[in-house]
């Protein structure tokens, strides 16, 4: 019976991400908003309507100018955390059953990136620290 009810709730959970990602989309006609967005100039400031339908407000966007780039990011920070069940090492088991919880940050500043990782043992005597600088050549 557990089975059963699983199976019908992964297939449910499938067909509603389905119909919200798929299905939902193909009686769309995308192909003409892209045409008309296409065909449509940036409109001048006498008249900002112009070629539009009477009554109609522009966006003033279009897909002939040039997107200007965003600003070039200097610094750039992560820290993420989990929990290991087994921390395998050159194929040995260093955590035995009760596994490891790691921790990881990292900076990097232009080129440079320093990370420092650590693992410490849920029930066992394991930990280990690694840091790490790297530079990256263009």
């Amino acid at each position: 019976m557990k089975k059963i009810s699983l199976v019908v709730l992964a297939w449910f959970g499938s067909a509603v991400v389905g119909m919200a990602h798929g299905p939902g989309h193909i009686h769309r006609t995308a192909g003409e908003e892209v045409d008309q967005a296409l065909s449509e100039q940036t409109p001048s400031v006498d008249s900002p309507t112009s070629g539009a339908a009477p009554g109609a407000q522009r966006s003033g966007k279009n897909f002939k100018e040039a997107i200007t780039p965003a600003p070039e990011q200097i610094w750039d920070a992560m820290i993420t955390t989990g929990w290991e069940s087994r921390h395998i090492h050159y194929g040995v088991n260093e955590t035995g059953n009760g596994g490891a919880w790691t921790s990881e940050a990292e900076v990097t500043i232009g080129n440079l990136g320093l990370s420092a990782w650590n693992g410490f043992g849920i029930g066992n005597v394991f930990q280990e620290w690694d840091f790490t600088a790297a530079y990256t050549l263009e």
